[in-house]
């Protein structure tokens, strides 16, 4: 390790419910040190104990917009960057490039220079000079989100998710600089310039504003007008300002006196709207739910409908230039549609696939692979070098949670609820059962027939579903409020809620129909997921890194140690001893023996993890734009050697103490090297535990069994290796 200066840390602090219940207010304690020294992992090579082994799909991110200079589009894909592609045969575009920016969400081509505005750095000044060799010029940190970008001149326009307009000059490139800024509490959401006026909505109120940009240092407010609702995209041509909204489809504004715009037309479109352009007399109007609309507009008062190009999926934005309009998409990345002739549009080409890779779930060597866009793309890994796809769900909405069970998938689908999929055939899962939560469903555990759901929505309304699928009809069994919810993990009577900015929430399901939360745990940053291992609770807690917790009084969690990985640690899962770190920039593994000071074992960086699933010795990815397979041997346990005597057979020995109460030792003979899965089931046949699942070396190897949280009574201990060992031991809990 390396350490690193702070001058402040924010400590995490834990409240129970009884605390809450006197009003003691639910805030981060923080204390100041003129200094303190913080851990930090220093990671000097790429990969260590991990080897990519194969991989499948090569996903284009392209969420967000594009723009077109001569033969070559460029898109602001949010996992590989500025991506470049040659049109200059429109029915077969091909990609000849990329610039390596993070999270890019625009892109506006001026000249010789293309501009980004992304989520790492705020903006970008890109060489294109050479359109196959992108360089990166300068940029310039740009303190909170980006949400637009326009550039006029030197100058680029951003608008800001915190702040609202910052004003950047670019006049040389290498050194972009902050020229001025119009700040508003309400923020930016998307804007347009015309001339020396910059028209700008606002990010949480329907307001356009109208300000003056004449002196980039001091811009000032001249108008505003109030829209009917939130403005999603914007453009100007001539004295019009072009807006689309959602719900509304287009307005068109007029803009010929800042100080005092006027509408003059609606056009209405069946479904919702999201990008717009202007190209000549006719604006192209991108609808996410029927199609690309062009809309003669030579008489602005009237706008007419010269066609429709339907889609069978949605699509996002466009970039006219010349005949030819490029739409980026769910499925195609970039469709090329030949509009020489405006009322009969046809699509003549298209490059990519397009989509985002969020969740992941596997059954033993079949994973199931969450597209956030709404399919789960179905992969036979049974040969980790060359992975095939066999399968695709039908479309499910988007995607936020996702758990295998047997022969069922269960899916977290935002406002669509909770859908479980049949995937006993798993090249064709069919929709079983569809469950439709209260708000928004986001995380998912299963156990049993027990489906715990964390449902949220976005105005801070978070609960905690309980739902019985066994019925034909899934049963509500209980629901509690929460102040947050995402990813969950289950633990006998507790339930342990990733609740982002509230930390983690631990909720009390002793009794199913009245659950409640027993306390929460304020990270120092926002809690992405967790999972939870015997008496600690594990912490993806974003640039934090990894918390561990002790959890052994779940009413009042403590802090245990904290790993600052350097990066933004996202997802997070264990198996045995091990615990498997998902980031935005790799996979890091750790021993957790010793939950006070985890160890390093291996990470292999240069492919972001979403979210992982562990099959044995192999970790599969979910990598935003492709999945991943990764072999782990090298990085996992050997277990606990007690003698150097080798078995001379495999074997299941008698757990001791048995009964027990509340800690099982199990160990198992290994002749050989071996993968062995030790699991416990409850005389109800539901697994309650998973003590290993990996990779072991020839001999004795011991594992632990905590029933703290569990029912007293009857429980079975199975341990297997495939064509070698099936033993099954009775043991019981008793308190």
């Amino acid at each position: 390790m390396s350490w690193c200066f702070c001058a402040r840390v924010e400590v995490p602090t834990s409240h129970s419910s009884r605390q809450r219940s006197e009003g003691a207010d639910m805030r981060k304690l923080s204390i100041y040190f003129l200094i303190i020294f913080l851990p930090v992992i220093a990671f000097s090579q790429d990969s260590l104990n991990v080897t990519r082994t194969g991989t499948i799909f090569n996903l284009w991110g392209a969420e967000d917009n594009i723009a077109v200079s001569g033969n070559y589009a460029y898109i602001a894909d949010m996992f590989f960057g500025l991506l470049v592609i040659d049109i200059s045969d429109p029915m077969n575009p091909q990609p000849v490039a990329s610039c390596q920016n993070y999270g890019p969400l625009n892109v506006v081509v001026s000249g010789n220079h293309a501009f980004l505005a992304d989520r790492m750095i705020g903006f970008s000044v890109i060489n294109i000079t050479d359109p196959l060799h992108p360089v990166t010029l300068g940029s310039c940190s740009i303190e909170g989100r980006v949400q637009d970008l326009k550039v006029s001149g030197n100058y680029a326009y951003l608008a800001v998710e915190d702040s609202g307009l910052v004003i950047v000059d670019f006049s040389t490139p290498a050194s972009p600089v902050i020229a001025g800024q119009y700040v508003t509490e309400l923020g930016g959401r998307c804007l347009e310039v015309s001339g020396t006026t910059v028209f700008m909505e606002l990010q949480n109120e329907s307001i356009i504003l109208s300000i003056d940009v004449s002196t980039p240092s001091s811009p000032s407010l001249i108008g505003s007008i109030v829209p009917i609702q939130g403005v999603d995209n914007m453009t100007t041509s001539a004295n019009l300002l072009f807006t689309v909204m959602e719900d509304e489809g287009m307005r068109i504004y007029d803009i010929s006196t800042p100080s005092a715009i006027t509408v003059v037309s609606t056009f209405a479109v069946a479904g919702l709207a999201r990008g717009v352009t202007v190209s000549g007399d006719n604006v192209f109007i991108t609808d996410r739910d029927t199609g690309l609309y062009i809309v003669d507009i030579s008489t602005p008062a009237s706008p007419v409908q010269t066609a429709l190009l339907e889609f069978n999926d949605a699509i996002k934005e466009v970039a006219v230039a010349g005949d030819y309009a490029y739409i980026t998409g769910n499925l195609d990345a970039v469709t090329v549609v030949d509009v020489a002739d405006l009322a009969n549009p046809q699509v003549v080409g298209n490059c990519g696939e397009s989509g985002f890779a969020f969740k992941i779930a596997n059954q033993n060597d079949i994973v199931f692979l969450g597209l956030q866009d709404g399919f789960i793309r179905i992969v036979d890994a049974s040969n980790p070098a060359a992975p095939v796809e066999i399968g695709t769900s039908p479309f499910i909405y988007k995607i936020w949670g996702l758990e295998v069970v047997d022969d069922y998938a269960y899916v977290a689908c935002s406002q669509e609820g909770l859908i479980r999929l049949d995937i006993s055939t798993p090249s064709s899962p069919i929709i079983e059962t569809v469950y439709q939560t209260q708000y928004q469903a986001k995380g998912v555990e299963v156990i049993g027939d027990r489906v715990y759901i964390s449902d949220n929505e976005h105005d801070g309304i978070n609960s905690l579903a309980i739902v019985d699928f066994a019925p034909a009809t899934p049963l509500l069994l209980g629901r509690c409020l929460t102040p947050g919810g995402e990813e969950i993990d289950v633990s006998g009577n507790f339930v342990y809620v990733a609740a982002l900015d509230s930390g983690l929430v631990i909720v009390d399901a002793t009794t199913l129909s009245s659950p409640f939360v027993a306390s929460t745990y304020l990270a120092p940053r926002p809690v992405q997921s967790v999972a939870i291992s015997g008496d600690y609770a594990y912490l993806a807690a974003s640039d934090t890194g990894l918390v561990i917790l002790d959890i052994s009084d779940a009413t009042n969690p403590q802090f245990v140690s904290l790993v600052d990985i350097g990066y933004y640690a996202v997802s997070i899962a264990i198996s045995g001893d091990h615990l498997f770190l998902g980031d935005y920039y790799g996979l890091i593994i750790f021993d957790i023996s010793n939950q006070a000071d985890p160890i390093l074992t291996g990470y292999h960086f240069s492919y972001s993890v979403a979210d992982l699933a562990i099959n044995q010795n192999y970790v599969y990815t979910a990598a935003h734009s492709t999945m991943n397979i990764f072999d782990v041997l090298q990085a996992l346990p050997v277990g606990e050697v007690h003698s150097a005597t080798i078995p001379s057979e495999f074997e299941l020995d008698v757990p001791f103490p048995n009964p027990f109460n509340p800690s099982l030792s199990v160990t198992v003979g290994l002749p050989q090297a071996a993968d062995l899965r030790v699991v416990v089931y409850n005389v109800m046949g539901r697994r309650v535990a998973e003590l290993s699942n990996g990779r072991m070396q020839a001999g004795y190897r011991t594992f632990s069994f905590d029933g703290t949280g569990m029912a007293s009574g009857v429980y079975f201990v199975h341990a297997s290796v495939p064509g070698k060992l099936n033993q099954v031991k009775k043991v019981v809990l008793m308190k």
